[in-house]
Order: C-alpha cells, then structure tokens, then sequence
C-alpha cells in the first residue's frame, strides 16, 4: 500500500483565527513549521473517517484538544478579547527573543490562572464557617444537647452559604490575576 499521503480538509476553529487545518489538526501554516493546534472539523468527512484514512491501525493520533500556538503580540491580543480566553484551552507562547524555558514559565502561569476554579478557597471558607458556626452553637446550646442537634442544620446552611460565597470570590481573583497575567505578557512581546 505505501505511504499515506497528508490529505487537506478545511476545517474551522472556535477562536481568534480561521485556517485550512489538515486532518492531524495542525493547520497548514503550523504543519509545515512543526507546531501543534486545536481543531473542529467540518466537511464532507467526520474526525473518525479523515484519522481512519490518515492513521494506520495501532499509531498514535493527534490529540484533538491540542494547544493553541501564539507567536506575536497581535495573535495574542486577539486571543484576550475572544471568547476563547476564558476556557481552559491550552495555550503555548512562542515570545520572541526570549529563552524557551521563560517562555514555558509564562505559559504555564497564565494556563493557571485562566483555570482558576476557586474550590480550594471555597473549601477553606466552608469549613471554617462551619467550625465557627458550630463552636457559637455549642456555646449557647451545650455541647451533647437535643437543641444544638437541633440547631445543627444551621451550621450546615451557612456552611453552604460561605462556600458559595468563596467559590465566587476565588474564580473571580483568578479572573483578576488572568487580566494582569495578560497584560505583562503583552508587554513582554517586542513591538
């Protein structure tokens, strides 16, 4: 049978940029420089046919939630102000003139932070509203007592209520952090 030759289907991205994609989910631009990038197919072929023809049985294929590859500041601010900024796509930062590692470092950070969900503080605020509600029940109701077991749903709903509270206040500092994160990086490309 031989090689098996790249076939091109066009295909589109949910994000800042629209191009010819290959089937690999490289677009044609990236393909031919090495670089990987998301993709949602369309066209007469669905995902399984056009990996069934490209892909012999038992190798690898591309990962369909590939990184977004941005290489200058342009790409980059039109990345900030799409829809695309706030998912939890990976991103990966080619900034020129800076060392590859620092790069990585900054990808990474800003990956974080655009992933910030705020459970962890939602965690710590629930239980210490909790603790603290139940340890003012048991100051006023004794500590075995029919009336703080009686009480005790209220420590509970607070509880609820604080980690709520603490979900929004964590996913909205992530936010905050996301927004500087952006903006040092857009200073850091070089104009």
């Amino acid at each position: 049978m031989g090689r098996l030759q790249p076939m091109t289907v066009t295909a589109t991205r949910r994000g800042p940029t629209s191009r010819p994609r290959t089937c690999n989910g490289a677009s044609t631009e990236d393909a031919a420089e090495g670089r990987p990038n998301g993709v949602v197919m369309s066209g007469s072929l669905s995902l399984a046919q056009a990996h069934a023809r490209l892909v012999p049985l038992g190798a690898p294929k591309a990962p369909l939630d590939a990184p977004t590859v941005i290489g200058n500041a342009e790409q980059f601010r039109e990345f900030v102000t799409s829809r695309a900024f706030p998912s939890k796509w990976q991103v990966i930062l080619r900034i020129p003139g800076m060392a590859e590692s620092e790069t990585f470092a900054v990808s990474e950070r800003l990956n974080a932070n655009r992933a910030a969900c705020g459970c962890s503080l939602a965690a710590r605020t629930m239980t210490s509203a909790f603790l603290l509600s139940l340890a003012l029940l048991m100051s006023n109701y004794g500590v075995f007592t029919l009336a703080l077991l009686v009480r005790l749903p209220i420590a509970f709903a607070i509880g609820i209520l604080f980690a709520l509270l603490g979900k929004a206040l964590g996913i909205g500092i992530g936010r905050r952090r996301t927004r500087r994160e952006a903006a040092r990086i857009l200073a850091m490309f070089p104009d």
